[in-house]
């Protein structure tokens, strides 16, 4: 329930190596001239482009807590989720159950669908069959036709 936040973070190393770049070119060539400068400029450029190229934005994620404006009810919302998060780590530290509860379970089903189907069977006289309005599948219901 709490809110997490994106920041994407550029990288500052472009910028260092754009200012490493001019710095050391503004002390190899003559600066007075101006294509000095200009070659200067060009090679900090270039290596601002090259270093963001190769420096990824980093993204942060904050996880922000809850802030309505109403100190009871940031509580509360705080509290449940704690009780959320205790819940969840509770549900996975559940063991799964035992296969043989599994093969128990399934045989008493199919003993079941037996007997429904065995009593369907014996007091299908009196039972018609016809199509379920919303389910196109077969509805089953019992007449009287004795009467």
């Amino acid at each position: 329930m709490s809110k997490i936040i994106r920041t994407r973070k550029p990288s500052v190393l472009p910028y260092y190596a754009a200012a490493l770049a001019f710095v050391v070119l503004c002390a190899v060539l003559p600066v007075y001239r101006l294509w000095a400068l200009l070659a200067a400029l060009g090679a900090a450029v270039l290596a601002f482009a090259g270093a963001k190229k190769i420096c990824p934005i980093r993204v942060v994620e904050t996880e922000v807590p809850f802030h309505t404006g109403v100190d009871d009810v940031d509580a509360m919302l705080t509290e449940m989720q704690q009780q959320l998060d205790t819940l969840h780590a509770l549900n996975e530290a559940l063991p799964d159950p035992h296969p043989l509860v599994r093969q128990l379970l399934s045989a008493r089903c199919r003993e079941r669908a037996a007997a429904v189907r065995q009593a369907g069977k014996a007091g299908g006289a009196g039972r018609e069959c016809r199509l379920h309005p919303r389910g196109g599948g077969t509805q089953r219901s019992l007449h009287c036709h004795s009467i």
